[in-house]
């Protein structure tokens, strides 16, 4: 609530930076680096299949200062067709957004669903570099690594709505997204009834139930040096719309000082005041 009346107040100062944004691109070939944007459902329409998308290296998002959309080209078709047109208010679909730090084994990144209302997310607790280093190879895995030719599922299946990052799964297909989450298999999510990659309780993902305006993923990064059982870094925001745009709002962007918004307020209806003046004056003479 605070970030959308900060938001707003910019916007009516005629703040120019608030308009832009950059564009991310996708892979289409995993590399350690990459996030994984992953889907599924837990029953109904698509309750057998997964949506995983490579959103690209963490570099192409995490460094900017303004929001950032992602060129995902079949995703929405792909959602579409993968759990109906009705995904955007299903409580039985999940989503969630990882990766693994392209050059540091321990340091990854994971998603925490904020609570209805807008409050942030609780970050999540560091797990210690040996556990870390677990998740990092459990992400690799899901994204394809150590398979040559990049995802593991990419050349065996075939996605229906047209060429894009986003590709489909079965859920019972070897190191599919599902099988890191809860409900997966022993290995990659842990005893029955599993938790998202083994470590974190009780899941990375956030649900539809609200709408897609009602669900946003806080990213929470953990290093060596977060260490185990400090809370992690909260860097920002993933959201998504009814057509299928994913979007990263950096907490950078999002913790305007409050002076300047009302510096930049004051400003606004100075110069409206001024302006209105002038006219008058003007219609006097």
């Amino acid at each position: 609530m605070k970030k959308n009346l900060k938001t707003g107040l910019l916007a009516i100062a005629g703040t120019a930076v608030l308009a832009s944004s950059s564009m991310a691109q996708s892979n289409a070939t995993y590399a350690q680096g990459d996030f994984l944007l992953g889907f599924r459902a837990t029953g109904g329409t698509g309750g057998g299949s997964n949506v995983l998308v490579d959103i690209g290296q963490g570099s192409g998002f995490l460094n900017s200062t303004i929001p950032v959309t992602f060129s995902l080209s079949n995703l929405f078709a792909s959602l579409n067709g993968t759990f109906g047109s009705g995904w955007t208010s299903r409580s039985d679909v999940l989503w969630s957004v990882a990766g693994a730090d392209a050059s540091s084994n321990s340091t990854i990144y994971i998603t925490s669903p904020e609570t209805v209302g807008g409050a942030e997310a609780t970050p999540w607790n560091g797990l210690g570099t040996s556990s870390q280093t677990g998740v990092r190879n459990k992400i690799n895995t899901e994204g394809g690594i150590p398979n040559t030719s990049g995802y593991n599922f990419y050349t065996g299946n075939v996605n229906p709505n047209g060429s894009g990052p986003a590709v489909i799964e079965g859920q019972t297909d070897t190191n599919s997204y599902g099988s890191f989450m809860p409900g997966g298999t022993v290995s990659n999510s842990g005893p029955a009834p599993g938790i998202s990659y083994a470590q974190f309780s009780p899941t990375i993902e956030g649900t539809f139930a609200n709408g897609t305006s009602g669900t946003t993923l806080d990213l929470i990064k953990l290093t060596s040096a977060t260490g185990a059982g400090n809370p992690g870094t909260d860097l920002g925001d993933f959201t998504i719309s009814n057509q299928g745009v994913l979007t990263w709002t950096p907490d950078l962007f999002e913790a305007v000082p409050e002076p300047s918004i009302t510096a930049l307020v004051s400003v606004s209806m100075l110069g409206f005041v001024l302006f209105r003046l002038r006219r008058q004056a003007n219609k006097a003479s």
